[in-house]
């Protein structure tokens, strides 16, 4: 089950087809079976051309031409193994393995920068107190009352994130809400989505696709011309943004790429800017991310079957502000967090567009 670095890993069951090449970041790590691992030999292909090649649309149009399944698609290894390869010129071959080689290190370098940062602020955290998770929180009958939210599940009262907030709210800390940071949060209402290919519509991203460092390869396309709201579902660089439906809390930083594609993003997504704010964005990204505060953030879902939460549950966030230097360190690191993703998605998009340019040639 274990993983190595310069691996391909391919989703073979329900979502068919994603990739990911491996760097040290999954070194150590073990996988599920329901990902194939394609293992290059190195003197004969190399494994950069073969997951550009993977990524490609003619090669992922093979990988899922091969599935099968009624209700939960699935592709088999004897499917990829079976899979024609185009052999490139070793010059062109070179050339798009380093490219994808300085992918996998940008995006190990981004997430060392994204973990450091979130360690920067927990350190800063536990100058203040050092917070006992195992603390026994009672609630009064007339604090839920008072409650704005007039609940009395207990995860909306007892979970690490409150705890810990709490017990940093009680020593001290100087803590405020987004709202009292003037941050702005929003999510644009529901609307008609008119469904048209590539070439003549707007990337549309959905919260599921957020997690992905490449949304844009297999997300559907809105028309430009029959779609409502645009200004208010276009994103914008340094939004942002949050899932609030479903899985509840998975934020994403938006970088350059998505302005220049002039994607647009679900009414599920909610927009977290801090542009007037008395915060600053790269640091309030990584708060966002910090163990703790994302248990927070689940304590205030609401429903039952798909759980959602509201613009206004995330205003009443309570934003740990520690000292200057930690702000400024964080906000270093996150800017070049981003940097380093925008750059690894501009370099993958090359490699890719490579492979599809010399095998068009061919059909010439």
């Amino acid at each position: 089950m274990a993983i190595e670095k310069g691996w391909i890993l391919i989703t073979c069951s329900g979502t068919l087809g994603n990739t990911v090449f491996t760097n040290l970041d999954f070194k150590g790590r073990v996988g599920t079976h329901d990902l194939i691992r394609v293992i290059p030999k190195k003197n004969k292909l190399l494994p950069g051309f073969i997951y550009s090649y993977l990524t490609s649309k003619y090669g992922n149009g093979l990988l899922i031409q091969s599935s099968y399944g009624g209700v939960v698609k699935h592709i088999e290894p004897h499917h990829i193994k079976d899979l024609p390869v185009p052999v490139f010129p070793t010059e062109l071959q070179l050339k798009i393995d380093n490219l994808i080689n300085e992918v996998a290190e940008l995006k190990y370098e981004s997430t060392k920068l994204f973990q450091e940062s979130i360690l920067l602020i927990e350190q800063g955290m536990i100058k203040i107190c050092k917070i006992d998770i195992n603390k026994k929180n009672v609630i009064k009958v007339s604090s839920i009352l008072n409650n704005y939210q007039k609940r009395i599940d207990s995860p909306a009262f007892i979970n690490d994130g409150i705890v810990q907030l709490d017990g940093l709210s009680e020593k001290g800390a100087n803590i405020k809400s987004l709202k009292e940071l003037k941050v702005d949060v929003t999510r644009p209402g529901i609307f008609k989505r008119v469904k048209v290919e590539k070439e003549y519509g707007l990337p549309y991203i959905k919260g599921s696709e957020l997690s992905r460092v490449n949304p844009f390869s297999k997300c559907e396309y809105l028309s430009k011309t029959k779609t409502p709201f645009l200004e208010e579902q276009s994103l914008k660089e340094n939004q942002i943004l949050l899932t609030c439906a479903g899985t509840v809390g998975e934020t994403k930083l938006i970088s350059k790429e998505y302005e220049e594609l002039k994607a647009l993003g679900s009414q599920d997504i909610i927009r977290v800017e801090a542009k007037d704010s008395k915060i600053d964005t790269m640091y309030l990204y990584a708060y966002l991310n910090v163990p703790i505060v994302k248990n927070y953030i689940q304590s205030l879902k609401y429903g039952s079957v798909i759980e959602r939460v509201e613009p206004f549950h995330i205003e009443t966030i309570p934003v740990f502000i520690p000292d200057s230097d930690i702000i400024q360190s964080v906000s270093e690191k996150i800017e070049k967090f981003k940097n380093y993703r925008y750059l690894a998605f501009k370099k993958e998009q090359e490699a890719i567009a490579l492979v599809e340019k010399e095998i068009e040639e061919w059909q010439k």
